[in-house]
């Protein structure tokens, strides 16, 4: 018999929308970083420089 191993990955998904007047948010941006990536971090990446 096989032993087996599970993994367990920890991750959060990142999405940023606009606003539609009587619908749900249109999804602009969506990404899927580690569990422990700050969300301030994440925007800095996406942001457009000024």
């Amino acid at each position: 018999m096989r032993h087996q191993e599970a993994v367990l990955l920890w991750c959060a998904v990142q999405v940023i929308g606009s606003r539609q007047t009587g619908a749900l948010p249109m999804p602009e941006y969506i990404d899927m970083t580690g569990a422990s990536a700050h969300d301030g971090k994440v925007l800095d990446q996406i942001r457009p420089l000024e």
